[in-house]
C-alpha cells in the first residue's frame, strides 16, 4: 500500500518513543474506547500510566479486551467531578505537568476541540462510527 504524506501509517515516525519512556502519565477516562487506546499506546512506549474513570461503558469494551488494568500502574475507579477524590489521585500519581504548564492552551485543545467535533457531526448523515466489532478486532486478536 502507497503511504502519503499525514497517513496513519506514518503517524509512528511522528511520536518521539523516547520522550514517553519513563514518563508518568495520568489519564481520565481510560476504561472508555479513546482511553483504553491511549493507553495501550502510552504503554508500549514505556509510559508510567495511571488511569482515573468510571467502570467501562459497555460489555464488552476495549479496556478489558486489553487488559489494560494489568498494564497499570493503577486503575482508580472514580468520577472526576469528586474532586477531593481526583486531587488525591493526581498527587500520588505525580503525572508530567504539562498541562498545568500551559492551562489556556489544554482547556481550548478540550473544550472547543469537542464543541467542532459535536458541531460537525451535526452535518453529516448516517452514523459515523463503525461497529465496535471491527474497531475492537485487531486489539482483541493481539493481546489473546
Amino acid at each position: 500500500m502507497e503511504q502519503r504524506e499525514g497517513s496513519v501509517e506514518d503517524l509512528g515516525r511522528l511520536i518521539d518513543a523516547e520522550f514517553w519512556s519513563g514518563k508518568r502519565v495520568f489519564v481520565t477516562g481510560h476504561t472508555g474506547f479513546k482511553g483504553a487506546w491511549l493507553c495501550q499506546w502510552l504503554t508500549d512506549l514505556g509510559s508510567h500510566v495511571t488511569g482515573y474513570a468510571l467502570d467501562p461503558p459497555t460489555d464488552p469494551n476495549l479496556f478489558d479486551a486489553l487488559k489494560l488494568s494489568q498494564g497499570l500502574e493503577k486503575d482508580h475507579r472514580a468520577d472526576v467531578r469528586d474532586a477531593a477524590r481526583l486531587a488525591e489521585s493526581v498527587r500520588q500519581a505525580q503525572p508530567v505537568r504539562l498541562s498545568c504548564e500551559i492551562p489556556a492552551e489544554t482547556y481550548a485543545v478540550n473544550v472547543l476541540g469537542t464543541a467542532g467535533v459535536v458541531c460537525v457531526r451535526l452535518f453529516l448523515p448516517g452514523p459515523v462510527i463503525p461497529p465496535a466489532e471491527i474497531l475492537f478486532q485487531p486489539a482483541i486478536q493481539r493481546h489473546k
